[in-house]
Formats: C-alpha cells, structure tokens, sequence
C-alpha cells in the first residue's frame, strides 16, 4: 500500500468481522512507535529467514522499525538480548546498518521485519 498524496499523511482503516454465532478474533497491539513524518514513505513487512550462524544487514531507516520473531533465536546489532519466537522488539532509527544474526547455531530463525522508509 502506498500513500500517493504528497502533502497529506496516510490513513488506513483496520477492521475485522466474524461469522454469525462466533467469538470475533482478538488483536492485540504488540508494539507501537511514532513515525518522524509519512510524506514521501513506503511501509514494507519482509519475511528473514536466517539459516544456522547466518547474519543479516537491514538497510539505514530514518523512522524505527519492528521485529517480530517468527521462529528460533536471533539478536540484533548492539543489543545483547536474545529475542526468541513471540518476543516483538523495535529497531532504532539510525543511519547505520542493523546487523540480525541466527543466535541458535543448529536451527534456522524467521523474523518479520515492518519497516517505513522513504521512497
């Protein structure tokens, strides 16, 4: 989805429904951080499969990003927290790269990856 207004911020509407007779689903807000500005930005969410002892760089953002762990371990440049399956972390906004490495050596690790960036 991309914003084409160049002066106006973006708006999306979320919504769910449920079938007759049945509990709707629950979503639950996991992390939220403020975006600098939404003018001339893109969102992207990317899969990141990263196999054992494999490390990954993610590209300068100028807005933070969030990490969602998919499966197995992974810790990310600069921290020395361990994130595992479930565990949601945010990734500063910076200039320099963000290194994501497999932290379990005999198991791949999957992460999703939301990021806004300009275009």
């Amino acid at each position: 989805m991309r914003n084409l207004s160049t002066t106006q911020p973006a708006e999306v509407l979320a919504f769910q429904a449920g079938h007759a007779g049945q509990a709707a689903p629950v979503i639950k807000t996991l992390l939220r951080e403020t975006l600098v500005s939404t003018a001339n930005q893109e969102v992207s969410l990317m899969r990141l499969t990263l196999l054992p002892g494999a490390a990954s760089e993610a590209a300068p953002s100028s807005n933070p990003g969030i990490v969602y762990v998919l499966e197995g371990k992974v810790q990310a440049t600069g921290e020395g927290q361990i994130h595992g399956a479930d565990d949601v972390f945010a990734t500063p906004a910076s200039p320099a790269r963000l290194t994501f490495r497999n932290a379990r050596g005999n198991e791949p690790a999957k992460l999703l990856l939301y990021q806004v960036r300009g275009r």
